[in-house]
This record gives C-alpha cells, sequence and structure tokens, in this order.
C-alpha cells in the first residue's frame, strides 16, 4: 500500500514546473520533498492532492489511478502554509469540518475531535476561534483537521515557515512523534534541511522540477550526489573539479572534516579563527595546498596543544574522509 508517481509531469507555457518526476511513499512513512522556492515541489503537492491535473504521467495510491478522482474523494488531508482555518468556526468546529462533509454521526464526531485535541496538545480550546490562538495553536488545529477523516495519505505544504525558529524547532520535535505513531504516507514539503531530516524517513531534493536524489536523510549526508546537492545540504567543503584533479580525483570532491584527527605527521592547515561552541572548540582553517576552507570542531582533550589565530594545526585525512561526487549539478 503506497503512493507512486510515475512521469509525472506538469508545464506552465514553456517552464517545466514539475518535469518527470518518479516517486514511492509506502504506508506508515514520510517523504520530506526538499528544495530551494521554486524549484516545483509545491506544485508536486497540489498535482498529489488534485487540486491541479498533471501533464503527463500517472498518480496511483493504494494502486488506484487517481485521474479521474475529484480532490474531496481522493483520502488524501492537506495542512497548508497559512494553515486556511475558518475564522468563523472555533477550534472544535475547524477540526470537525471534514467530517460533517463526510456525515459522521453527531457522537462519534464528537469523539474523534476530543481524541485529536488531545493528540495536538489542544484539549480545552475547543471553543476558541482562530484569531485568539497562536501561531503553534492554528498549526496544530489545521494538522488535527486534516487527520480528522482518517485520511490514506497527508500532504504538508511548509506548515511551519510561518512560525519563529524556536516555535518552529518545537512543533517539529512534535510533528514527528505524531507522524511515527500514524498509520499514514506523508509527503512534507519544506527548504529547510534540517526539519525535513528530523520529521522525514526519506528525503527527495528538487532541483528545477526534478529529484535529483531520494534517500534516506543519513545516505544524503553520506553521500551526496553532485556538487549542487551537497551545497545545498550545507555540505561547504568542496574542491571544485579542476582542483580535485591536481590531487588524483575525478571529479568535484567532498571532504568529511568529522573525519579529520588530530596528527603531528597529518596535512598542515592553517588556523584562522577559533571559536568556543558548547563544549567544543570550532576552528576556521585553510589548506594553501588544496585551496580549500573548513570548519572543523574538537574537544579541547584531543588537541596536544589548543592553536590560535596565524597557527599551523595538523590533521591526518584519511582515504575515507574524500567522497567524490558526479560532474553535473
Amino acid at each position: 500500500m503506497s503512493l507512486e508517481l510515475e512521469g509525472v509531469a506538469r508545464r506552465y507555457g514553456d517552464v517545466r514546473a514539475v518535469d518527470g518526476v518518479d516517486l514511492v511513499v509506502a504506508r506508515g512513512r514520510t517523504t520530506a520533498l526538499l528544495g530551494p522556492s521554486g524549484c516545483g515541489k509545491s506544485t508536486l503537492l497540489r498535482l498529489v492532492a488534485g487540486l491541479e491535473a498533471p501533464d503527463a504521467g500517472t498518480i496511483r495510491l493504494d494502486g488506484r489511478d487517481l485521474a479521474p478522482v475529484p480532490p474531496q474523494r481522493r483520502g488524501v488531508g492537506m495542512v497548508f502554509q497559512d494553515y486556511a482555518l475558518f475564522p468563523h468556526l472555533d477550534v472544535a468546529g475547524n477540526v470537525a469540518f471534514g467530517l460533517v462533509e463526510q456525515r459522521w454521526p453527531k457522537e462519534r464526531r464528537a469523539a474523534r475531535v476530543a481524541e485529536l485535541l488531545e493528540a495536538v496538545g489542544l484539549h480545552g480550546l475547543e471553543r476558541r476561534r482562530p484569531h485568539e490562538l497562536s501561531g503553534g495553536q492554528q498549526q496544530r488545529v489545521a494538522l488535527a483537521r486534516a487527520l480528522a477523516p482518517r485520511p490514506s495519505l497527508l500532504l504538508l505544504d511548509e506548515p511551519l515557515s510561518n512560525l519563529d525558529r524556536t516555535l518552529r524547532d518545537e512543533l517539529t520535535a512534535e510533528l514527528a512523534t505524531l507522524l511515527s505513531d500514524l498509520d499514514v504516507q506523508a509527503i512534507h514539503v519544506t527548504h529547510d534541511q534540517n526539519e525535513a531530516f528530523a520529521l522525514a524517513d526519506r528525503v527527495a531534493v528538487m532541483r528545477d522540477g526534478r529529484i535529483v536524489q531520494e534517500d534516506t536523510p543519513e545516505a544524503l549526508i553520506d553521500a551526496p550526489r553532485d556538487a549542487w546537492t551537497a551545497r545545498f545540504l550545507g555540505l561547504r567543503e568542496l574542491i571544485p573539479a579542476t582542483a580535485a584533479r591536481t590531487l588524483g580525483f575525478a571529479g568535484p570532491t567532498l571532504l568529511r572534516v568529522e573525519r579529520l584527527r588530530p596528527d603531528p605527521d597529518g596535512h598542515r592547515f592553517e588556523v584562522r579563527s577559533r571559536h568556543v561552541v558548547g563544549s567544543d572548540l570550532e576552528f576556521v582553517l585553510t589548506s594553501p595546498d588544496w585551496n580549500l576552507d573548513l570548519r572543523w570542531r574538537a574537544r579541547p582533550r584531543e588537541l596536544a596543544e589548543i592553536p590560535t589565530a596565524g597557527d599551523e594545526l595538523r590533521l591526518r585525512v584519511p582515504d575515507d574522509a574524500w567522497t567524490v561526487l558526479e560532474v553535473q549539478g
């Protein structure tokens, strides 16, 4: 039982918003669509929801072709970026809206609303109106409303992007726990790497309407496919192809700084600056030989002497610290 996309495409004039996307989301799993603004991730979500029709390709949910199925009959719940709550309804009324539309009996409807408000931490706020709620509370109401009819698929279109960083981190953790407890497949759209990695079992990185790489968060960080993906994922210690070839590598090469260790016979780095980060020391280093700047962290006890700006620092660079990437990107 899963969501399957095969060759899905959507154009707006000459613009290929979604360009031949293949993707599978297994039941009980969450996949994040991660990419910069304008890469097509929200358009892809709208195609799955039935809010737009693809120009090509097929979308199947649990083996059923969704092409002839209207949005309200797809068994899909959706949480929008702006929450889209009904201002004239209270919290309970918003959560129950889909249940009323589906003609759930009153007692069953009330029980489901109570269950969800307890799950999202809003018990006791049933009679509040949306304008009386904080941004985080509104997000919880929108999530509860989407979950109320027990959808087969949950779609989340950057639901945390309007929140400040502290609240976003808090709700990301709560949402991750809630999604892990649900027997529902979910797609979460975001441009935030930390959010995607915290929420999703698998992450599909999108660029220019295409999925350039899809894997577990750990595998993406361990082996990004190309230079663009590495940079987008925040991996900055990248030696361009031309310089990498002088070191004997076939293409742009990523240096995994977490694998470097102090060694008096190691590679020579120059210390540009030093900062305290929690219990670690973070060094900004440069390698004149490799034309590469990097940040490297260590515990003070790992260093025989603690260098400062202008000093030399020798680090052992094992063979597995290098990851050669594809040339494209």
